[in-house]
């Protein structure tokens, strides 16, 4: 009778496989728990971000001048239209913040408007009410804001936008967060204000660990926008302090303290 040696041999190759498998799963183990805090970390950062944004969205509303007949009656609110699917959460945080106690800007209520999409027929219509505009970061903002800013044509409108780039673009203000620090950064065109008839006061362009002017229209030898009286920006930096990005700017700025 032969007696068959293949079962043994199938055990032995069977093992180092079962011993590699074993192996594997407790080296992902310790990968997904390194990994762990850090994707913790960056959905934290993510949420800051939000928040530090949505408080320099009323920041904004805030310290902005318009031309008088652009804001109307002391009763018409401040309207800020937002355009994008939002993926950042910003206007989330401001909308949550308007539902539950409202949020003031220039003793003014301050209102969010959903953007149909540029294309749209009901956009002309829907721009017409606005005084600030904030691009999110979703998919296709540079081509939607190559749209809107034909048709803007330098109405008073403030336009921000979190999308690379987009202060390079005659976008007005764009939210750029530093990779190193994760803080955000206001980088400004102050030529684009100046276009728009807008005026942008030093308690927000003195946000010195905030700002970054990429575009003045000192340098053309206008002066009619931002601090452009006798100096360049950089010169009046001083005259308000920065905010530490913390909850206290998140706190102050959504209750309305300036």
């Amino acid at each position: 009778m032969k007696v068959s040696r293949e079962a043994p041999n199938r055990s032995k190759r069977a093992q180092p496989r079962s011993l590699r498998r074993r192996g594997l799963t407790i080296a992902l183990s310790f990968v997904l728990i390194w990994l762990a805090p850090l994707v913790a970390r960056a959905e934290v950062d993510t949420i800051k971000a939000a928040q530090v944004k949505a408080a320099y969205l009323r920041y904004i509303a805030e310290f902005t001048t318009w031309p008088p007949e652009a804001l109307g009656e002391d009763t018409e609110p401040i309207v800020l239209g937002t355009i994008g699917t939002d993926p950042h959460g910003v206007t989330q945080v401001l909308e949550r913040a308007i539902e539950r106690k409202g949020l003031l800007a220039q003793n003014r209520r301050l209102i969010l408007l959903r953007m149909p999409e540029p294309a749209s027929a009901d956009f002309e219509v829907a721009i017409a009410k606005c005084h600030l505009l904030f691009m999110s970061g979703s998919e296709g903002g540079v081509e939607r804001w190559e749209h809107v800013h034909r048709m803007l044509a330098d109405r008073p409108i403030v336009t921000i936008g979190e999308f690379s780039g987009f202060s390079l673009a005659e976008g007005m203000i764009e939210f750029v967060i530093d990779p190193g620090t994760s803080r955000v950064t206001m980088h400004i065109d102050l030529e684009a204000v100046q276009r728009a008839r807008l005026r942008l006061s030093s308690r927000l362009l003195g946000l010195k660990q905030g700002v970054k002017i990429v575009r003045s229209p000192v340098a053309t030898g206008a002066c009619t926008a931002g601090p452009c009286d006798g100096g360049s920006p950089d010169a009046h930096f001083g005259k308000a302090t920065p905010p530490r990005q913390d909850r206290s700017l998140v706190k102050n700025t959504m209750r309305g303290r300036n």
